[in-house]
């Protein structure tokens, strides 16, 4: 089995080969200056390992682009440690090991709301992206949070 594990500066070593999901989902994006726009744009949930201090640790990497905007790059980054504060800030109910397969498992369910409803129509479900300029968690990048509760009100 051949690996490709990419280094990145600040985030650590990220394994692009095998990423644990990767698809276009349709997300309502909410921001300041823009209405409450449903997009189409690619999650990639990856595993990796972060150096914190002397301990390596495994890490899970979020990534959200747009094939409209090239400029348009989100990223989460979440180690061991920093997943405690995570899952007390947001109220998650699993743990470190179980996240990514929860996460999956939620924004699978936007893909398939999409394909009962037809193209030209707003899905069934959808993954939520909150916005803004105020740094936090991921290095200044903008807080998201996955909604199960987007039914198209």
């Amino acid at each position: 089995e051949r690996r490709t594990v990419v280094a990145m500066a600040g985030v650590g070593d990220v394994d692009r080969a095998n990423p644990l999901f990767e698809r276009v989902i349709p997300t309502r994006i909410h921001t300041a200056d823009r209405e409450n726009d449903l997009v189409r744009l690619t999650l990639r949930v990856l595993k990796g390992h972060q150096q914190v201090g002397a301990e390596r640790q495994r890490m899970h990497y979020f990534e959200v682009t747009s094939d409209d905007d090239p400029f348009f790059l989100y990223t989460l980054s979440v180690t061991e440690d920093e997943f405690t504060e995570l899952k007390h800030e947001q109220r998650i109910h699993v743990d470190f090991s179980a996240f990514p397969e929860n996460c999956i498992r939620l924004l699978d369910r936007c893909c398939s709301g999409g394909a009962r409803t037809g193209e030209d129509e707003a899905p069934e479900m959808w993954a939520e992206a909150r916005a803004s300029t105020r740094g936090g968690r991921g290095g200044g990048a903008a807080r998201r949070r996955l909604d199960d509760s987007g039914s198209g009100d």
